[in-house]
């Protein structure tokens, strides 16, 4: 009988062992030598990584102070990177991260469809993911953990509807997309676009892509202006920097923001809402950076082993002439 104990301890260990290692890879990683516990807001020997997409508009460098700046005061080790607006540079800086041993990635993915082969590379890895800000093509709770992000398309359906108050339903529309590919860019223009085309008196007559970013909205405005001179009323921008960059070329072409023209758009940037209180821009939607907070208490809850949801809804509102000034100071 003693031998036969000694054996069924033996293969008792030995399914444990096996359970072990087969867990799935979205539980969190635990090391046994360095395991370590929450304490307050710190959570030392943690290594977090964080992929950004790039850092060429305002709302990205608020996105990245605040999720380094909350993820060093709580005492994570940061492995940060920056893609520069380049998807194949994303996925490469993925890999990299990964090679740094960290124990979750916060991915802010450029593309819906092509940023996807990351999320496969920390799959491999057993990586927990945390996408933010995009959505990226996966299935929660297999692909990633969850999706930390706005509604994109109720973003823009609040903008047209405020448009479409504020304007009686009778609008010549200018369109100035983000990128390329991106659930931003594809949710914004969709949930406009529904609002729009239910409203016989409004119409899109031109769209241009701006990429995001304020220069290259500002060339796809001018082009805009030459090639469909006075015939439409309204901007609708998919990003208040590249809404700031159509201000400019508006202006240098001698056309009045305000009022030859209502540009509107969405993020909630400080020089936007000070455009709003000038008289420049009509409204904005808020789309809130700082991710920090929120992105590091989901981090805490899969240490401890809490329930985190497949998808976290960032709150966001309009903000217009009624309430810009008390918004100003909390602007980005």
């Amino acid at each position: 009988m003693g031998k036969l104990n000694k054996l069924i301890s033996v293969l008792l260990l030995a399914m444990i062992l096996f359970m072990l290692s087969s867990c799935d890879y979205l539980s969190p990683k635990s090391n046994i030598e360095n395991e370590t516990e929450v304490s307050g807001d710190a959570t030392h020997s943690v290594a977090v990584g964080f992929s950004q997409t790039g850092n060429q508009v305002g709302w990205r460098l608020a996105q990245t102070t605040s999720i380094v700046g909350e993820g060093e005061a709580r005492g994570y080790k940061i492995v940060y990177t920056d893609a520069q607006e380049d998807t194949e540079k994303q996925i490469t800086d993925v890999e990299e991260i990964l090679k740094e041993g960290v124990d979750y990635l916060i991915f802010d993915p450029r593309e819906y469809e092509a940023s996807a082969a990351a999320l496969q590379k920390a799959k491999d890895a057993k990586v927990p993911v945390i996408v933010v800000d995009r959505a990226v093509r996966g299935t929660p709770g297999v692909d990633y953990v969850t999706l930390i992000a706005p509604d994109f398309s109720w973003e823009a359906e609040q903008v047209a509807n405020w448009l479409k108050r504020a304007k009686g339903g009778k609008a010549k529309i200018v369109e100035i997309t983000g990128t390329l590919g991106s659930s931003a860019m594809i949710d914004r223009q969709k949930g406009f676009g529904q609002v729009v085309d239910s409203e016989p008196g409004m119409e899109i007559i031109a769209s241009e892509n701006g990429n995001f970013i304020r220069s290259e909205a500002q060339k796809a405005m001018e082009k805009i202006i030459q090639t469909k001179p006075g015939q439409f009323d309204t901007i609708f921008v998919h990003n208040d920097d590249m809404a700031i960059g159509v201000l400019q070329a508006l202006k240098s072409a001698g056309i009045m923001p305000g009022k030859d023209v209502m540009v509107i758009g969405i993020d909630g940037q400080k020089e936007a809402v000070q455009a709003i209180i000038d008289g420049e821009m009509a409204c904005t939607v808020t789309c809130s950076p700082y991710y920090g907070p929120i992105v590091f208490d989901t981090i805490e809850k899969l240490i401890k082993g809490e329930f985190v949801e497949e998808n976290i809804i960032m709150q966001n509102y309009i903000i217009d002439i009624n309430n810009a000034k008390e918004e100003l100071d909390k602007a980005f």
